[in-house]
């Protein structure tokens, strides 16, 4: 014959002020409760039931999680047995928030809070947190986010403590997300406890409640961040995607064949009447796909210079890849020390160049400055002028880096913005501080 299961007798009491009966789930551990008949609150810490309020609010507040429903939370299955709404005073707005109180005979107290949709597991602190400005617990460093004055508006059920409508208590969190540190301050005592953040759908499970939950608003305090650890991520993935993309280039440069396929020499006289403009001879640009082809100019000048006005130019189609290049070359002393700017090299790399004979058609450009001597163009200026086929394209390089740079700085941006809108909602001065 099984042995019969022993049931945990529920303590009731008369109302002093209606005559309705009271329960009490809490058994001794309930320091105060409501009547549901007229709403009085009152004190349980005596043998006799005495009033500590008669008239609450007139309205009327209806818990989300109807009193006497219970609900698992880590392994341990809690009955919700008070409710209480809490407000404060923020440059002249009103903020509310409720709060349950959970009980299980053997483990105790435990607490839920609800605020524009999002909920945080409470429960009381066993050792006091570690710190002065940033808070230590259990191996996480809790930053400052909020200093507030609380106040009880609208209380139902049990509580483990007096309640008083209207108390007034200083409350301080601390945040370290999805964790929550709180501290609750009066003129007697300083009470602590630790929360972690819980989405309405797991609530809403964990009580087997039907319906829908309250939709969501803002971003709270503790709120987990759905953007954490995704810029870390995206950026390492960048670097190595960056080194595999520079490991490529490094490999192709080394082994890319560059042939030279046209080199010419060329003499500009500034002082010449006739037309400075000299096409190369023809050359082929081999292969069955298009190519890079760079273009390079090297000339002798010195306190000088020259433009050269170059094009690349199909011989059979007339197609033509125009550019142009500066060499210069300055030089001298200025209040002991020496300077120098310009080069006398410079070169250019035209991408997609189809196969074909081409020739180089150049116009050099050298008018005298204000000021400078006649004679000192007189000796005129060479230059030469190299085509090599196959230039390493090292523009697709910088194209492959620019189209993997946008995933880590949005998901950068994103982590930050999600941050601003949760640090935007704090008092603490310096918390947002790493």
């Amino acid at each position: 014959m099984a042995a019969a299961q022993s049931t945990v007798k529920i303590r009731s009491l008369t109302c002093p002020n209606c005559g309705g009966v009271v329960q009490m789930r809490g058994f001794a551990h309930t320091l105060s409760v409501t009547c549901e008949s007229c709403r009085s609150v009152l004190d349980t810490s005596t043998g006799d039931a005495a009033t500590l309020a008669k008239v609450q609010a007139k309205y009327t507040v209806q818990p989300l999680i109807p009193l006497g429903s219970r609900g698992k939370f880590d392994g341990v299955t809690y009955e919700a047995i008070g409710f209480e709404q809490r407000y404060t005073i923020a440059d002249g707005e009103t903020f509310y928030w409720q709060e349950y109180v959970l009980f299980h005979p053997y483990q105790g107290f435990r607490y839920l809070s609800e605020s524009s949709g999002h909920w945080n597991y409470i429960r009381p602190t066993e050792v006091l947190p570690n710190g002065t400005f940033h808070k230590s617990y259990e191996g996480h460093v809790y930053r400052p986010f909020q200093k507030a004055v609380a106040r009880t508006g609208f209380v139902i059920g049990e509580f483990p403590w007096r309640v008083e409508i209207g108390e007034a208590v200083t409350m301080t969190d601390y945040v370290a997300p999805p964790n929550v540190l709180s501290s609750e301050s009066n003129a007697f005592e300083t009470t602590w406890s630790a929360g972690r953040y819980m989405t309405s759908d797991e609530i809403w499970k964990a009580f087997n409640l039907k319906g829908h939950p309250p939709k969501v608003s803002g971003v709270y305090a503790n709120q987990p961040s759905p953007h954490d650890g995704k810029p870390a991520a995206s950026f390492k993935m960048f670097g190595i995607f960056f080194a595999i993309a520079l490991a490529a280039l490094i490999l192709i440069s080394m082994t890319h064949k560059t042939e030279p396929v046209y080199t010419g020499s060329f003499h500009f006289d500034p002082s010449a009447q006739s037309d400075q403009s000299s096409v190369s001879p023809d050359f082929e640009l081999t292969g069955s796909h298009s190519t890079a082809v760079h273009i390079e100019s090297r000339a002798s000048v010195s306190q000088n210079w020259i433009y050269l006005q170059m094009a690349l130019v199909n011989r059979n189609t007339n197609e033509s890849f125009d550019f142009g290049e500066t060499l210069s070359s300055y030089s001298g002393v200025d209040q002991g020390e020496s300077w120098s700017e310009g080069s006398s090299k410079q070169g250019t790399t035209v991408h997609n160049v189809p196969p074909g004979r081409y020739y180089i058609r150049i116009d050099p450009e050298r008018e005298r400055e204000a000021g400078e001597a006649r004679d000192a163009l007189e000796q005129g200026i060479d230059y030469k002028v190299a085509v090599f086929q196959g230039a390493t394209n090292y523009g697709l390089f910088f194209i492959v880096i620019l189209l993997l740079l946008p995933p880590p700085i949005i998901a950068w941006m994103r982590y930050r913005f999600f941050e601003n809108k949760r640090w935007s909602e704090s008092d603490m001065s310096g918390g947002s501080t790493e």
